[in-house]
């Protein structure tokens, strides 16, 4: 009797050790899974970004040979004019080290952009201040943040000013947080070539790094492109060179798509119906937001006034403006 308790104990005490094997075995991998490292890859000359099965990453130090940060949800893009990148920790914004990693400005901004001329924009509490390299406030925070609206804007320096808000318009500041460009405009765009793009009351104009008018505000639409400024206005657009005077194209849209139109439906040998189509004498190209007629030959029928285009036939065509629609027949119209 003794000999088959024993066995019994022995073989206990060997079916608890296999199932905590086999607990802390599949325990690891789920761990694994849920914390552990998806995959890596590069990030500056000595660092790579640790990316993590639950979306965050860490940076790691390839010179120290340490991770250097805690999991972060994002760090924004490398840059080798940059010293300090962006970063999310707990839902806050701060700045980090690019030759090292180290934090340099805790996260603790509800939103924040790359330093710009030696400035970088943050916000706190719904409002948009500007701080140097150390963290130390330059621009007080007195300027408007609208968390919906004003992500669209990059809020970084060129050429000595940056776009602000004041009531829900905005302008352009200096580096000393004054006013070089009054608040009076609904959107203000810039990239490089020195240029502003401002829109007031669905219309724009352009601004040259002075701050002079080089195009009135009275544009349906500009555009900066990177060989020249593409300006659209009562259903036509041209490209013209930085001077804003000479004509590069005379005329460019932004896309064209064929028209079809439906000429009915056929049963196959199960019943099952299918449209039948052709394609129409013109296409469609758009300008905007907005759309006109073109022939096959690429010559215009329309200018660019309509919301939206659709074919009923090879030369009838259903133009929307608004809650209107006009039939046209592309045969007897003269633009």
């Amino acid at each position: 009797m003794k000999k088959i308790n024993t066995f019994w104990k022995i073989t206990l005490v060997l079916f608890t050790l296999a199932a905590l094997f086999i607990a802390v075995v599949v325990g690891w991998h789920l761990y694994k899974h849920r914390y552990g490292i998806k995959y890596s890859e590069p990030y500056t000359r000595n660092m790579y970004k640790h990316y993590y099965h639950n979306g965050t990453l860490r940076l790691f130090n390839k010179t120290t040979n340490k991770i250097v940060t805690p999991k972060l949800g994002w760090v924004s893009a490398y840059r080798e004019s940059d010293s300090l990148a962006v970063f999310c920790y707990k839902n806050k914004r701060g700045y980090l080290s690019l030759s090292t990693g180290e934090t340099v400005v805790p996260a603790q901004y509800d939103a924040a952009w790359i330093f710009s001329e030696g400035l970088g924009a943050v916000v706190k509490n719904n409002k948009l201040g500007f701080i140097d390299k150390t963290g130390k406030p330059v621009i007080p925070f007195k300027f408007t943040f609208n968390n919906l609206l004003s992500k669209k804007i990059d809020y970084v320096f060129k050429n000595g000013c940056c776009v602000a808000e004041s009531c829900g318009k905005k302008g352009l500041i200096g580096h000393d947080g004054n006013w070089v460009l009054r608040p009076e405009y609904d959107y203000i765009l810039t990239r490089e070539h020195g240029f502003w793009v401002v829109e007031k009351n669905k219309k724009y104009g352009l601004l040259d790094k002075h701050l002079h008018f080089v195009l009135p505000v009275e544009y349906d639409h500009i555009t900066l492109a990177d060989d020249g400024v593409v300006v659209a206005n009562n259903g036509s657009q041209q490209k013209l060179a930085f001077d804003a005077q000479t004509v590069l194209q005379p005329f460019v849209y932004d896309e064209v798509k064929k028209l079809t139109y439906n000429t009915g439906t056929f049963a196959d040998e199960y019943g099952n119906e299918s449209e039948t189509s052709e394609t129409s004498d013109c296409f469609a190209y758009r300008i905007h937001t907005q759309w006109g007629l073109m022939d096959n030959n690429g010559d215009i029928i329309t200018k660019a006034v309509f919301d939206g285009i659709e074919a009923l036939s090879k030369n009838l065509f259903d133009c929307q403006k608004g809650d209107k629609g006009t039939i046209l027949d592309s045969n007897q119209i003269t633009n």
